[in-house]
């Protein structure tokens, strides 16, 4: 079933659900590399405010760079559905 689904993939969504899910990883990555003795579990997330809005204003940029019609036609993405979200 999966594989039926993923040979539908054209290429413009492959890239764009790739470059998504990088961009994500990479932000989520932010959060992981805060300290190099304690584990992302025992960190408290909410401590570096600056680091939540800089991650916040990023995945805006991201999901703006995916749906504004202009922008998205300059970095050749489409838009995602929400399968690809998930």
């Amino acid at each position: 079933c999966i594989a039926v689904y993923v040979e539908n993939y054209s290429n413009e969504l492959a890239t764009s659900f790739t470059f998504t899910l990088l961009t994500v990883i990479q932000l989520l990555h932010a959060f992981h590399s805060r300290s190099l003795q304690h584990s992302i579990f025992q960190l408290n997330p909410c401590s570096n405010f600056l680091l939540i809005i800089a991650v916040l204003f990023s995945f805006c940029c991201l999901v703006g760079g995916i749906y504004i019609p202009k922008v998205n036609e300059f970095l050749d993405l489409v838009p995602l559905g929400w399968w690809e979200w998930v």
